[in-house]
């Protein structure tokens, strides 16, 4: 019995080593997923009695950035965050936090999606990197014609 109970101890030893060399290459990572550049996408961030559509730079399943023209946001702010395509609300009412801020661009974290949301954003993510590679696929077709 003792050595059975030294074995789980030496396993969960083991198991919180790894798991905090996980969480210190996460810290080290600066990106921690794919991020897609979305033009014809914006943000409704919903915080602090305000609320605001701004167009959105660039988006992933761990968080978005938005263009700012004024600075109404603090470092750890939370907020809501609504994505939408014109009229069309793609993902509603995600929460999140503002992790980043500077002169033009605001950089959000989202706070535990759901599992809808994360495949709502995984959806929109995938979507717009076909057309990114697309675009890229062209524009090498268009160089190597001339």
């Amino acid at each position: 019995m003792r050595l059975f109970g030294s074995t789980i101890e030496r396993d969960s030893e083991q198991i919180e080593r790894i798991r905090r060399r996980l969480d210190e290459d996460r810290e080290k990572s600066k990106r921690q997923a794919y991020r897609v550049t979305t033009p014809h996408l914006a943000v409704l961030v919903s915080g602090r009695d305000r609320q605001r559509l701004y167009p959105l730079r660039d988006l992933s399943v761990c968080g978005l950035a938005f263009y700012h023209q004024e600075n109404h946001f603090e470092t750890d702010e939370p907020v809501a965050l609504t994505i939408r395509r014109g009229d069309t609300t793609l993902v509603d009412n995600i929460k999140g936090t503002i992790v980043r801020i500077d002169e033009t661009t605001c950089g959000c974290r989202f706070d535990n999606p759901s599992l809808d949301e994360d495949c709502r954003l995984s959806a929109i993510v995938l979507i717009e990197q076909k057309k990114e590679l697309d675009a890229r696929r062209k524009q090498r077709i268009m160089e190597q014609a001339l």
